[in-house]
């Protein structure tokens, strides 16, 4: 599966953060958050979330410093954002980790 976002900033025993870039008319890799999450607008935002197989569940519309969370009740998911804006869209994107768990999955001692 894609990674979350273009730049992982961050990956410690707690967190992982990514850094994403969608340019106008453009959309991301289609990725899966298996953690919960923050996502922390950057930019402004005008843009659709997508799921894989191209249905849109839902518009976005935000501005710069707008922090939504996406608990355990919300992940996983398979979905994808798409810039329907004329600007840049940057967001930050927080996983909460527990890294235990993510290791025995990943068949990690």
């Amino acid at each position: 599966m894609n990674p979350i976002g273009q730049r992982l900033v961050l990956d410690n025993e707690h967190v992982r953060v990514w850094l994403d870039i969608v340019a106008p008319g453009e959309e991301q890799p289609v990725h899966t958050h298996e953690s919960p999450y923050l996502s922390v607008m950057l930019t402004d935002a005008n843009a659709q979330v997508v799921d894989a197989d191209g249905t849109v569940l839902y518009d976005v519309e935000r501005s710069p410093g707008d922090a939504t969370w996406f608990g355990p009740d919300r992940v996983p998911v398979t979905h994808t954002l798409r810039n329907t804006g004329d600007a840049e869209i940057r967001v930050a994107i927080v996983e909460v980790l527990d890294r235990q768990k993510l290791d025995a999955e990943r068949g990690q001692p």
